[in-house]
């Protein structure tokens, strides 16, 4: 992980994190990063609602952020199992295939949630939303997995 060359509320041009430049940023780690900082978030404004860019960019943003927690809990597992025995080495095999084996079906499960998303009498969902609400709930089950006191 690299040191940050500027502070969290401002760009990389020294300037301020403000709604405006927020709302119209194009580059998709600044928007993560307004999002983050509870700045600006494109799935709130109501003037971009139902149009592609706002679809789009609510839902990639969204899942790049829920996509980093994720990881960041998943970084946690593994350094917990790293500490407690010698039996970690295959533990932290064994996450790690299951969070891949995870994603593909998640992936397959949302791709085909998106393509039944216009057919009369199914409920779909639009793919990135999809991706993201799985992602929030299986970072749920890993937060749980890793704050277990038993």
């Amino acid at each position: 992980m690299g040191i940050a060359l500027f502070s969290a509320s401002e760009n990389a041009s020294g300037q301020a994190l403000t709604r405006e430049y927020c709302r119209n940023q194009a580059d998709e780690r600044e928007m993560v990063r307004c999002i983050e900082q509870e700045i600006y978030d494109p799935c709130d404004d109501s003037s971009a609602v139902g149009s592609g860019w706002w679809t789009a960019q609510c839902a990639w943003a969204h899942l790049k952020i829920a996509e980093r927690k994720m990881s960041a809990i998943e970084q946690a597992i593994v350094g917990r199992l790293k500490k407690a025995n010698s039996a970690s080495a295959s533990a932290i095999r064994e996450l790690k295939l299951a969070q891949e084996r995870w994603r593909e079906s998640r992936d397959a499960y949302c791709r085909f949630a998106n393509s039944i998303k216009d057919v009369e009498g199914l409920e779909g969902e639009v793919l990135g939303y999809c991706i993201k609400r799985l992602t929030q709930t299986r970072t749920k089950e890993l937060e749980s997995m890793l704050n277990d006191k038993r």
